[in-house]
């Protein structure tokens, strides 16, 4: 299969896994012609195999706080373990899951990890995708995610806004890289 393949084809052959990350790297691409489906175009992002998700971690939708110093205990001893990638989003416990993480993180290396935060599908217009990652900075105690990712799309909203507002994200050093989660076929 070449380097043009669309990416069906490469998700049905298996060469991609089944969460999508779209690096950015050049001014221009979308997500019908991202930068996997060009020719020439080399994207190097290092996710480490590590990871661990955040799901559950300080409440589900609303915040719980029955597990907090649990999950900080959690993610700290898979810091000390080896893990290095941190998945989580500003939906999980309504905000308190990625508090939690940065609690957790303070007493590493803030270089030493990845960061992956996504942004709710009911923040993509322009400026909530703006006011959404300074949130989770806040949050997280950061100055940078290192892959944000649309968590879910929002027909609502035109895409092309949203990615707008990433491709700005990035251009600001607010995160490194920028993706989506989960797209519907109408997308």
């Amino acid at each position: 299969m070449d380097d043009c393949a669309s990416i069906d084809e490469k998700v049905e052959s298996g060469r991609l896994p089944g969460h999508l990350y779209l690096a950015k790297s050049e001014p221009g691409y979308s997500l019908k012609n991202p930068p996997m489906a060009k020719q020439n175009t080399e994207i190097r992002m290092h996710i480490p195999p590590l990871g661990m998700g955040t799901w559950g971690m300080g409440g589900r939708f609303e915040k719980d706080e029955g597990n907090l110093q649990q999950s900080i205990d959690a993610l700290r001893m898979g810091l000390q373990l080896g893990f290095r990638l941190i998945d989580t989003a500003e939906r999980y416990g309504n905000g308190l899951t990625e508090s939690i993480v940065g609690e957790a993180i303070k007493e590493f290396s803030r270089k030493d990890i990845f960061l992956i935060t996504k942004v709710s599908r009911e923040h993509l217009a322009y400026q909530d995708v703006h006011e959404a990652i300074e949130g989770s900075l806040k949050r997280l105690k950061t100055n940078y995610i290192d892959l944000y990712l649309v968590h879910k799309d929002n027909p609502a909203i035109p895409l092309a806004e949203t990615m707008r507002a990433l491709e700005d994200l990035a251009d600001k050093g607010l995160t490194r890289f920028i993706g989506v989660r989960i797209f519907s076929d109408e997308v």
